[in-house]
């Protein structure tokens, strides 16, 4: 398993530097911490890429690795791919109090392939509260709906997320 990881690590730095020389200005990198309604709060390193942008419904792509503590213990949490949109880009918005920063308010959604405890399934997130400044992007009440082959596996409210982009 650690042999596996390390070869996905150094797939992922390898494809991430031909993409950011090939699509400059359209690959982000962050390290994201998060809470979830169900007591776990996640660490995540994540890649993104949006190759085009637009002012609305600009789309991306997205890879994340991630670990969990529950109350418990601490784990490995999984792989996460997907595709997702930026609906839109709206820079006075009625949340500036919210941060100190000067924020761009930029609601997502996302969807894609899940790997966890051994299994694959699908998600779905919605960021309605995403504010974006240059270096870090703030999430507020993400909610999410994990699905698997027997239908709706888990739904629930990711509280915040913190991601620090470099």
């Amino acid at each position: 398993m650690k042999r596996f990881i390390a070869v996905l690590a150094l797939l992922i730095i390898c494809a991430s530097a031909c993409f950011s020389a090939v699509f400059p200005n359209s690959f982000r990198a962050s390290v994201s911490l998060g809470g979830r309604d169900d007591g776990m709060l996640q660490t995540s390193l994540s890649l993104a890429a949006a190759p085009f942008h637009f002012k609305f419904m600009t789309p991306f792509v997205l890879g994340t690795a991630y670990v969990q503590l529950s109350d418990t213990k601490l784990e490995f949490g999984g792989l996460r791919a997907g595709l997702g949109f930026d609906i839109m880009y709206i820079k006075d918005h009625p949340f500036a109090f919210l941060s100190a920063n000067p924020t761009v308010w930029s609601p997502s959604i996302a969807g894609g392939i899940d790997y966890e405890d051994k299994a694959l399934r699908g998600f779905i997130e919605i960021s309605l509260f995403r504010f974006m400044e240059k270096d870090a992007i703030y999430e507020y009440m993400v909610p999410f709906c994990d699905l698997s082959e027997s239908g709706i596996d888990r739904i629930g409210v990711l509280v915040f997320r913190f991601s620090g982009l470099f």
